[in-house]
């Protein structure tokens, strides 16, 4: 999907409606500046919102996504090129929320290692802070393993 494309024709469509940019925003309960930023490329409105400004501005969700009105002809291909993107870009934010997720639970992992031996190391100083420490280091590896089990 192409952002400016896209926000060029809702200003197309605003402008041959007759809206201002507030009155746009004021019927969709949102600000002048939002509306502003879809027609300057620079964001895509949110999905809550699509259904809604595609009423307002007469045209359909595909016409939307494609930033441009379309060909009964080419209507059906143009929507599957549609789905297929909406489906890339959630695939992409589904890895990048894996290898977040990844990064997190490894350096979790590596903190409790790390507390479990200063647990030992402190055994010598203060039995019972040693103690607290490694049972503190032990139950983070737990809960660890329990949330990747259980996702």
């Amino acid at each position: 999907m192409e952002q400016e494309k896209i926000g060029k024709f809702i200003a197309k469509r605003r402008k041959d409606l007759h809206f201002t940019q507030a009155n746009l925003a004021k019927k969709l309960g949102i600000t002048d500046r939002a509306v502003s930023k879809w027609e300057n490329g620079k964001s895509i409105p949110d999905a809550s919102l699509m259904l809604d400004l595609c009423q307002l501005l007469e045209i359909n969700v595909n016409e939307l996504l494609t930033g441009e009105q379309i060909v009964m002809k080419d209507y059906k291909k143009i929507a599957e090129q549609n789905l297929i993107e909406l489906r890339n870009q959630k695939e992409k934010a589904d890895r990048r929320l894996l290898t977040t997720v990844k990064v997190l639970a490894t350096l979790s992992c590596i903190s409790a290692v790390v507390l479990i031996f200063m647990g030992a190391l402190l055994t010598k100083i203060s039995q019972f802070l040693g103690i607290m420490v490694s049972i503190l280091g032990t139950i983070i590896i737990f809960c660890n393993c329990y949330i990747c089990c259980h996702d």
